[in-house]
């Protein structure tokens, strides 16, 4: 299998171009962006209310608190930094199907099959330590943002190589009709894959994507609070938000949905029309309500007249330890508005819920033709307006200023 030959070569150079290139690539972060945490309900958990429109979660713990603006594109450590992570996940599948393939009878196979679940386990032991040292290193401003997205990325990617070995296993077992997986090792591989749905998320996939040169690059809002983040994007089509809530998953706790005579998982949906009563009553479609295994998590997937709702809800806390939302900016009723003019120039903001999207709109002021002008939020940078005037991009938590600057250095401040 000529293949295989190149596979160690290449993952050894490749993690010794990573440590070369990353070890240089911390910079000095800026301080962090403190704002108060908007409004919750604690028999909701973390979910903030909003009307005529679906709720969401935000980290609202204790501790620090940062927000920030940051242009993910292409960063040359970070891609090498994703490639170590593909490598080492495409060495493992194929270090698995090795190992099956050798085992000429059953109970070899399936000693093969939990070797490569025991080391997948391990390495999901490892993630899971990686991504709270992400969100706090974020949260209390001793990272920058362009190296936690470079740290994003690469957690991402492993992540999805994890998922991906655990997929190849049970493909292979599948298609192998000698061998059967017994119950108890069915049940690890459903909470290994539990354990992966709150690491690889839409936006999350999307910054590895620009990171690497494979998408456009694109303006991020961060959020990190306690120990969750949110991040968030926005263009003139779609608004997407994802919320990683860390301390909502304890697994260690007993699943409060099983200790019921219903089901778990029409327990959990309750429990999903109660965090989203305005969603439960706009009702488009589900999408789909799945459990993973017999492990206490619970995916609930609506779209509704805004967009779509992705909630994964852990049994031990009942409430949403991660999010995704995905929607129509202009369907999100306005919340905030407000403008401003200095001589020849004019500029109008339109907000929606904090960390909602918000539009920025620039004129001349005499003649109302729309002006290409660069956009900061509280001093931050977030895109400018181009031809037709107009930017999206995401209001911030807390008060703030947009400032807007057009060529001829024309400014000016809108305080909602």
């Amino acid at each position: 299998m000529p293949q295989t030959f190149p596979l160690p070569y290449l993952l050894v150079a490749a993690l010794c171009l990573a440590g070369l290139v990353t070890a240089g690539a911390v910079v000095a972060a800026e301080p962090p962006a403190t704002a108060p945490a908007p409004a919750v309900d604690d028999s909701l958990g973390d979910t903030v209310t909003v009307t005529n429109t679906t709720n969401y979660v935000f980290p609202a713990g204790d501790g620090p608190s940062r927000q920030s603006y940051v242009r993910s594109d292409v960063d040359v450590a970070g891609a090498v930094a994703t490639d170590v992570e593909r490598l080492q996940g495409q060495h493992e599948v194929l270090r698995f199907e090795h190992r099956y393939d050798a085992r000429n009878e059953s109970e070899g196979r399936l000693v093969a099959v939990d070797e490569t679940i025991d080391r997948t386990e391990a390495r999901l032991d490892a993630l899971n330590a990686r991504q709270e040292t992400l969100f706090s290193a974020y949260t209390d401003g001793s990272l920058s943002t362009d190296a936690f997205l470079r740290r994003l990325s690469r957690l991402d990617t492993a992540a999805s190589e994890s998922r991906n070995v655990l997929q190849r296993v049970r493909s292979r077992v599948r298609a192998d009709l000698d061998t059967r997986l017994p119950v108890s090792t069915e049940t690890r591989l459903a909470a290994l894959r539990a354990d992966l749905v709150a690491i690889p998320g839409r936006i999350s996939t999307q910054v590895t994507a620009t990171v690497r040169g494979e998408a456009d690059p694109t303006t991020l809002y961060l959020q990190g609070t306690g120990n969750g983040l949110v991040l968030a994007t926005v263009d003139e089509t779609e608004y997407r938000r994802q919320a990683t809530l860390r301390d909502e998953y304890t697994p260690d706790a007993p699943n409060q949905f099983a200790l019921a005579e219903e089901e778990p998982i029409s327990l959990a949906f309750d429990r999903a029309r109660e965090l989203y009563p305005w969603v439960s009553e706009n009702l488009q479609s589900i999408n789909r309500i799945a459990g993973f295994g017999d492990s206490d998590v619970y995916l609930i997937d609506l779209s509704h007249p805004h967009g779509d709702l992705r909630s994964y809800i852990h049994g031990g806390s009942t409430n949403v330890f991660h999010e995704e939302h995905r929607q129509n900016p202009d369907s999100l009723p306005v919340r905030l508005t407000a403008s401003a003019e200095n001589g020849s120039l004019g500029v109008s903001v339109a907000a929606t819920a904090e960390t909602g999207p918000m539009r920025v709109t620039v004129t001349s002021a005499t003649t109302d033709v729309p002006t290409d002008a660069v956009v900061r939020v509280n001093g931050q940078p977030v895109g400018s307006t181009g031809g037709d005037g107009e930017l999206w991009t995401i209001r911030p938590t807390g008060s703030f200023t947009v400032n807007a600057t057009s060529g001829d250095g024309t400014s000016v401040v809108v305080s909602p």
